[in-house]
């Protein structure tokens, strides 16, 4: 390897190292976000099965309602792209 493809390859690393800690950043943001928005879903849920069904509730009614209730109400994180396994593959690649 000569020295100018030893400086290129340098430079592509650290391109390609910030490309990993912006797609690591923007991953791990949606993340957070899914959590938060799954608790609020689940205290939603938990808040609806106390006014309908009482403190006193069937386990049978409450999986009923809470599964009609994630059907409608639930989130769900997307990612089309396989974010998650391109970000393992750079950090070998940078490894």
């Amino acid at each position: 390897m000569t020295v100018a493809e030893a400086i290129e390859m340098k430079s592509f690393i650290l391109y390609s190292e910030a490309i990993m800690n912006t797609m690591l950043l923007s991953y791990n943001r949606a993340r957070k976000d899914f959590d938060v928005a799954q608790a609020r879903v689940k205290e939603r849920l938990d808040k609806l099965a106390m006014e309908v069904l009482g403190k006193n509730a069937a386990s049978e009614k409450y999986q009923s309602l809470a599964d009609s209730f994630l059907a409608r109400e639930g989130v769900e994180l997307l990612d089309p792209i396989d974010l998650s396994a391109d970000i393992e593959q750079r950090q070998t690649f940078v490894e």
